[in-house]
């Protein structure tokens, strides 16, 4: 509503100014003109003026004059204040106008023409004339010289004071007019895009021109690349920078007509940045590229969150992979430990299968522990960061507590000790319970890796107010103040080279043939509670873990509001699996939650079963390897019959494989393996959804 009203108010104030009032384009064409300059040129309305020049309603050389005047303002950038301007009329009389032109931008800064505001003085001209003429006169009338000069001084003094009231009124309209320019000029100064124009000769940037805006992007300021005609690409990453070069230098139509790339630069801090480069070129007569204008947009954040994203789900196929493996491996080894006890008690004590028996167990005990390990990962990877309850506000002390406990009985025969050393007053932090857990785990496990003879593993911590993370280790992470949990242990300590990997997918300096997913399942977590975790060591002299987990102002700020419960009773769900046995799996966990399936196993069942029971079905199951059937065919089909409809694809392969080969809509995926209760789940929410 501001807008409107600010827009009223400078219409109300043009069109009822008695100056003259117009804009003009680069070609000195009318723009615009208000009603008194339309009444003055003896038109009916403004519009009429439109896309003509002074020539249409001035005399040839007073138009020339006013073309040249305009130029020069364009050219310099610099106001014409006050000049006098002769403009007889159509009937010869004498007229004269004070005229002020200044330059016309538009909202990036682009020089688009000019406008001005022109005031009759011809009244106080000619009384100025009147007044020389008085003065002859009064040399020739001595006797009524002193009522002469009093009636002429009257005179002038009243133009005088109209003509400072009038100028006066046109210094506010220059000073609304300057206000608003800085308006505009402060909002492209915060914003995270720019423009530029570089020129080109022989191949080669000759100039090139930024927006205000490019500080808050590189770093760099406009007289940085005035004074620097290859800062441009010099910003450029070196690994991007042929790459950037050849898109803008070389022809358009073999970038199959693409105009727009994604690439990093280096800001002037060292920072690494992540750009959207948008180049419009320009060609002379003979095809040479003479000039291009861009368009630079910093998408750091929007990469390194997809970035953050594909490495989470990446990672949590392996995890749910691992889980299911791990799950198939207990059984397998339970089965082995079964026979290798029934072995032992059949035998003699002497014999020695006794002996092989016993080993059989021993080794089944030992991958048990490994298997565990395993297990108890992949469940504290079990959760959506998405989800609106996966941070929760926490006290450290207890989490710490709760996860030394459960570790300290396997440090006993190890001759490792656990000392924790926690301030009373600690912050609660931001975190996923399970997830912080794991963590504490993961690196108390790895600590008494690192301690073959035994040791000392001490927990410490401690809050900071951190105004920015490291780009190396988060690159999204907000500033605020974290907890930083440190674990400290006595073992051999790390080079350079072995640091560089400890947080790596699968890597491991255990020989027993098990592999590490620990500390890169810790490194995620932690990134998804929007911290990060570091580590410090050097050879012989241990290790120091330090987690840095964002707090919380108040105990209860990421309690959610209590909401009425969701429920997917008594709902109607199609569920489509070529596999009896794992299409069985999803309808027993949807039946025990109270809904009603129905079920194909192919793509011509489904159709026909979701189109006459599209109004009743709330949600479908469908997994993305269907024999020979083309499930995008499938999903295509559900969405022109329901583009509301509601879709869950299950499948083993990652999430990205399935939108690789799927199309793009609302459905969600959910990775096998999985738990009943993790489909009941995302049942459950996409019903909510689907009732918000």
């Amino acid at each position: 509503m501001k807008v409107d009203i600010e827009k009223l108010f400078l219409d109300s104030l043009i069109n009822n100014l008695p100056d003259y009032i117009y804009f003009k384009d680069t070609d000195s064409r009318f723009l615009m003109i208000n009603r008194a300059l339309s009444a003055a040129f003896g038109l009916q309305e403004p519009s009429e003026a439109l896309g003509n020049t002074d020539h249409k309603f001035y005399d040839e050389a007073s138009a020339d004059q006013a073309r040249k005047d305009e130029l020069k303002v364009m050219r310099s950038g610099k106001p014409l204040i006050g000049k006098e301007e002769y403009r007889p009329n159509d009937d010869g009389e004498p007229h004269w106008v004070l005229t002020t032109k200044l330059p016309l931008h538009d909202t990036d800064g682009q020089m688009i023409g000019t406008f001005g505001v022109s005031r009759d003085i011809t009244e106080a001209k000619l009384a100025q004339q009147r007044l020389v003429e008085s003065e002859s006169a009064l040399r020739h009338h001595q006797d009524t010289l002193e009522e002469t000069v009093q009636q002429r001084t009257e005179e002038l003094s009243t133009a005088k004071d109209r003509m400072a009231q009038e100028i006066q009124e046109r210094k506010l309209i220059e000073q609304s007019l300057r206000v608003e320019e800085e308006r505009y000029r402060r909002l492209l100064g915060v914003n995270a895009t720019y423009i530029y124009t570089v020129t080109i000769e022989k191949r080669k940037a000759v100039t090139t021109e930024h927006g205000s805006g490019c500080i808050n992007v590189t770093g760099y300021s406009p007289a940085d690349f005035q004074d620097d005609p290859n800062l441009w690409i010099i910003m450029v990453h070196p690994e991007d920078r042929d790459f950037v070069k050849s898109f803008i230098i070389e022809d358009l139509t073999q970038r199959n007509n693409q105009n727009q790339i994604e690439h990093r630069i280096v800001h002037k801090d060292g920072r690494v940045r992540w750009v959207r480069n948008t180049v419009v070129h320009h060609y002379n007569d003979t095809g040479e590229l003479i000039r291009y204008d861009g368009l630079v947009e910093d998408i750091t954040a929007r990469r390194f969150a997809d970035e953050r994203q594909r490495e989470n789900e990446r990672l949590r196929a392996v995890v749910n992979l691992a889980g299911g493996v791990a799950k198939s491996y207990s059984s397998a080894m339970s089965q082995i430990d079964k026979h290798a006890a029934a072995i032992s008690k059949r035998v003699k004590k002497d014999d020695s299968l006794q002996e092989h028996a016993e080993s059989i167990s021993t080794a089944v005990a030992s991958a048990s522990t490994l298997n565990s390990r395993l297990q108890f990962a992949a469940k504290a990877y079990d959760h959506d960061p998405q989800a609106k309850d996966f941070l929760k506000a926490l006290d450290l002390g207890k989490a710490v507590s709760k996860a030394v406990k459960s570790a300290r009985k396997a440090f006993l025969p190890q001759n490792i000790e656990v000392e924790t050393v926690l301030p009373t007053d600690l912050p609660r932090v931001s975190a996923n319970l399970n997830q912080l857990l794991g963590t504490i785990i993961s690196m108390l496990t790895n600590a008494s890796e690192a301690m073959p003879d035994g040791g000392t593993i001490t927990i410490s911590a401690s809050s900071k107010n951190i105004l920015r993370s490291s780009h190396r280790w988060n690159q999204i992470a907000r500033g605020g103040q974290f907890v930083i949990l440190r674990i400290i242990d006595t073992g051999v300590g790390m080079d350079r080279e072995l640091q560089k990997s400890v947080f790596n997918t699968f890597f491991t300096t255990r020989t027993d043939g098990s592999f590490g997913l620990g500390l890169a399942i810790a490194q995620a977590s932690a990134k998804s509670w929007g911290g990060w975790i570091q580590l410090r060591s050097t050879p012989t002299k241990g290790s120091v873990f330090r987690v840095f987990i964002p707090t919380v102002k108040q105990t209860d700020a990421l309690v959610e509001p209590k909401r009425p419960a969701i429920t997917i009773k008594g709902r109607t769900a199609l569920v489509v699996d070529d596999n009896e046995q794992c299409r069985n799996v999803v309808v027993k966990a949807l039946t025990d939650q109270g809904m009603t399936v129905l079920t194909a196993s192919n793509d011509i069942e489904a159709i026909d079963i979701f189109a006459n029971n599209m109004d009743r079905i709330s949600l479908c199951v469908i997994d993305l390897v269907l024999g020979t059937t083309n499930l995008e065919r499938t999903i295509t089909q559900i969405y022109d019959l329901k583009p509301e409809a509601q879709v869950i694809v299950t499948s083993g392969f990652s999430r990205d494989f399935a939108r690789s080969n799927l199309p793009v809509g609302a459905w969600s995926f959910l990775q096998k393996p999985f738990e009943p209760s993790g489909l009941s789940r995302l049942a459950t929410e996409i019903v909510a959804r689907d009732l918000s």
